[in-house]
């Protein structure tokens, strides 16, 4: 018991200190993007980035953590099943991302023109789809 106490102890605390140096560098990204763009500018930033980040929730569709909880409930029963179903989850999420980032893509001159009433902003979200994909695999990976 005492060794998995300990496991759990030191897999929490690294969990821990990454979520923290994480937050911390987004605090000190924040701190500089503030400090160089103009008030509309990080406005703008604000608006992508968080836009982009409920982008991705909606294309990982929860497939991460069906993968998660599918792979370790077949894993030690049948390993070839476990890995048929995390392969098939994993290329659901692949089509679920680029079928995200497609649509995010079609709409965004509806989001930047009709939405937030600023054109400006094209140019930022269709670069954002870019994003959008390769975030939502990243978050899958991880």
């Amino acid at each position: 018991m005492d060794g998995f106490l300990k496991k759990i102890l030191v897999g929490g605390g690294a969990t821990l200190l990454s979520l923290l140096v994480v937050k911390v560098m987004a605090i000190v990204n924040s701190v500089i993007a503030a400090r160089l763009l103009q008030p509309s500018d990080y406005g703008a930033l604000s608006v992508i980035v968080n836009l982009q980040n409920l982008v991705v929730i909606i294309a990982c569709f929860g497939i991460p953590l069906a993968v998660t909880k599918h792979v370790s409930q077949w894993r030690p029963r049948d390993q070839s099943y476990a890995s048929a179903v995390g392969s098939a989850l994993l290329v659901m999420l692949l089509v679920s991302a680029m079928v995200t980032a497609v649509a995010y893509l079609v709409l965004s001159r509806t989001i930047a023109v009709g939405v937030y009433a600023d054109p400006t902003l094209l140019d930022a979200l269709r670069l954002s789809a870019v994003y959008v994909f390769i975030s939502s695999v990243n978050f899958a990976m991880s």
